[in-house]
């Protein structure tokens, strides 16, 4: 099963570099929104769009997060949050980006995750991007 060698690779390169104090690996979590407020960063390493939801989780707690560019929520986020977004997998560059990350004001940058959010993903956001899609429908029926 590819992801489960996957996090064992995790888990082992965690191990590696001594970083189990550093790193928190959740799974199997019903409800992580309350969780979500003990970290100032998420990182989301998949290579293809494993769960958007929790891209969007992460964004309607003001968590910041750095997330690899694929994805519907990547796509709306990536000219908005650009730091959020990599290219790339060098772990190198990973590693830069956490810095960077890391150095910013907490608060401002909370912020500008939970304004994104509000923006794109709230639920009145998205019950009106329901609604338009059932008028357009019912418009086109009516016809």
């Amino acid at each position: 099963m590819a992801d489960a060698l996957y996090y064992e690779k995790i888990k082992d390169q965690i191990t590696k570099n001594q970083l189990e104090k550093d790193i928190t690996i959740l799974t199997d979590c019903a409800d992580i929104q309350p969780l979500l407020q003990q970290f100032d960063l998420a990182v989301h390493t998949a290579k293809s769009e494993s769960g958007p939801l929790v891209l969007t989780e992460y964004m309607a707690q003001g968590l910041p997060f750095i997330a690899y560019n694929t994805g519907e929520v990547v796509e709306e986020i990536k000219n908005k949050i650009p730091l959020a977004v990599m290219h790339s997998f060098d772990v190198d560059e990973w590693v830069k980006r956490v810095e960077t990350l890391l150095t910013l004001p907490l608060d401002d940058l909370s912020s500008k995750f939970s304004n994104v959010y509000d923006h794109y993903f709230s639920p009145e956001v998205y019950y009106n991007k329901v609604m338009e899609i059932y008028e357009s429908i019912l418009g086109k029926d009516e016809n």
